[in-house]
């Protein structure tokens, strides 16, 4: 039973080099159907407009891309500025209030040391 098995299954292998190569055989020998140049045209047409309107829809979603990442990024810089402007007056405010400390610790040294009166 193997046997026949296996000769059953070369057979269908050959047959099927046999046709392919009938296939390409066949394919040499085919005529080609001529275009008119209109049919090219229009053909060309087509494809022209078609890749036109590619080209329309890419610059439109490239520009509403680029219009949310400005976006995006105006709003982070603001973000950063106020929170600047609020280190910067924090850090005016802990100047005055270091001033004072200062200012008040250096008479209570001098009049405990007896030394500047």
């Amino acid at each position: 039973m193997k046997i026949r098995y296996l000769q059953r299954s070369r057979l269908n292998y050959k047959k099927q080099v046999v046709d392919a190569s009938k296939r390409q055989y066949l394919k040499i020998f085919k005529k080609k159907k001529r275009n008119d140049a209109v049919q090219k045209r229009r053909h060309s047409f087509l494809t022209v407009e078609k890749l036109q309107a590619q080209v329309n829809d890419l610059i439109e979603t490239a520009s509403e891309k680029s219009m949310k990442l400005l976006a995006q990024r105006h709003a982070e810089l603001q973000q950063c500025e106020y929170l600047g402007d609020e280190i910067l007056q924090s850090s005016k405010q802990f100047q005055r209030i270091s001033r004072k400390s200062a200012r008040k610790y250096k008479w209570k040294k001098c009049l405990l040391c007896g030394c500047c009166c």
